[in-house]
């Protein structure tokens, strides 16, 4: 999981979450967003399809997302 250096990013309990997921955390240079162009990509892709309708019921949102 490729992150910045934020706050949240450092807090014992996502090291837990992700060692319990077999997951590693990469962290990027500072001051170097271009070290983050993987994870910002997936998230505009993820954001322009679930903009594209709408959604009245959080689980039709959580299907989507699966989907």
């Amino acid at each position: 999981m490729p992150s910045d250096n934020g706050p949240c990013y450092l807090s014992s309990d996502l090291a837990d979450y992700l060692q319990d997921q077999g997951m590693t955390h990469t962290r990027g240079r500072p001051y170097h967003p271009q070290t983050q162009g993987k994870i910002e990509r997936w998230h505009r892709s993820m954001k322009s399809q679930i903009l594209l309708n709408n959604y009245y019921f959080p689980t039709e949102l959580e299907e989507q997302l699966q989907n």
